[in-house]
């Protein structure tokens, strides 16, 4: 098996050929979520250097991707525009549906729905 450094050296020797690093990129990410490899005609090569990626590849939980989410929004400002442009749309849109006949509170709950649906689609 090949060290993280060995992968990276790999990697980088093969970043013109965009298919063989797509490969091995789907392959580790389909392997980490269904458990098997994709087949898709994976050269040895490929194989192995997808296990590495996989063998690398943190297991950082819901608290983890939040931990990463919480700091792109602090670090990130345009990251950061993106997520406060769409949760106020979320919030305009649903209120102009309403045009003032429900109560805030209905208007707010509703847009947060529509927000996280956005976000999960």
């Amino acid at each position: 098996m090949w060290t993280k450094e060995e992968m990276a050296d790999h990697l980088k020797l093969n970043l013109g050929d965009e298919s063989y690093s797509a490969a091995v990129v789907v392959a580790a990410l389909y392997k980490k979520i269904y458990g098997e490899f994709p087949k898709i005609g994976m050269s040895g090569f490929q194989a192995e250097a997808a296990a590495v990626v996989i063998d690398n590849m943190p297991d950082v939980g819901i608290k983890g991707a939040i931990d990463v989410l919480r700091n792109e929004l602090l670090t990130d400002e345009g990251y950061r525009i993106g997520w406060v442009a769409n949760i106020a749309m979320a919030y305009v849109d649903t209120a102009h549906k309403y045009n003032g006949s429900e109560t805030t509170h209905h208007v707010a709950n509703e847009a947060a729905e529509s927000f996280l649906k956005n976000l999960c689609s």
